[in-house]
């Protein structure tokens, strides 16, 4: 073989292997390498939201909520952290949160909203919802909301935040598919996520965590 064909061979396997290592690096970034075996994220980002392979998980390690600050569509600024001291849950005065990640282009997050608002209007003063929409358009957003005008009548717990960027949920919660959910305790401590459409079931975890 000749000096030219194997110069063109080796260049040729040069770009082939930085080909696939430019795809490799872009995947990672969007979280497809960053999940441990399980198959949820193990990023800095995210490393407190490691649990088993099932959809939901109310799992045995409990991790501490990232230190957000936040503002409603309404301008109310808040802390994810900050969120047990705005209830009326029983002797500790806290309030058990439910982190919703959704966008109005998503069929599952339109069938379970009411499923999620219907559990703070079952529990008023002990249950907060924070509703946090990617929708890269004000407009799509709030014709999303107008389907359930009842989250105004309980706007003290029901919090929507708008995160056309995901800083919020992919930079703090690696959230790449939706719906997804997260259960905070009162002791500000995330204690289950739930991938895809929430189920009735999946938030009976939720009667535990009350009181």
């Amino acid at each position: 073989m000749s000096s030219r064909y194997i110069s063109r061979y080796i260049i040729g396997a040069v770009c082939f292997g930085l080909f696939f290592a430019i795809i490799a690096l872009g995947l990672q970034d969007f979280g497809v390498f960053q999940h441990d075996k399980d198959g949820y994220a193990i990023s800095d980002a995210s490393s407190y939201l490691n649990a088993d392979s099932s959809g939901s998980q109310s799992g045995q390690q409990a991790y501490e909520v990232p230190d957000i600050r936040m503002q409603t569509i309404q301008g109310e600024e808040f802390g994810l952290r900050d969120i047990n001291a705005d209830g009326d849950g029983g002797d500790s005065g806290g309030t058990t949160a439910i982190v919703n990640f959704w966008a109005s282009w998503c069929a599952p997050c339109i069938k379970e909203f009411p499923l999620l608002i219907n559990k703070v209007m079952e529990n008023p003063g002990k249950l907060t919802l924070i509703a946090i929409s990617v929708d890269q358009s004000y407009e799509d957003m709030q014709g999303f909301l107008d389907r359930f005008p009842q989250h105004l009548e309980y706007s003290r717990h029901i919090k929507v935040v708008w995160d056309p960027q995901s800083r919020i949920a992919q930079d703090k919660f690696n959230v790449i598919f939706l719906p997804e959910t997260f259960i905070i305790n009162q002791d500000n401590k995330i204690v289950s996520k739930i991938s895809g459409e929430v189920e009735e079931e999946e938030l009976q975890i939720l009667d535990e965590l009350i009181y």
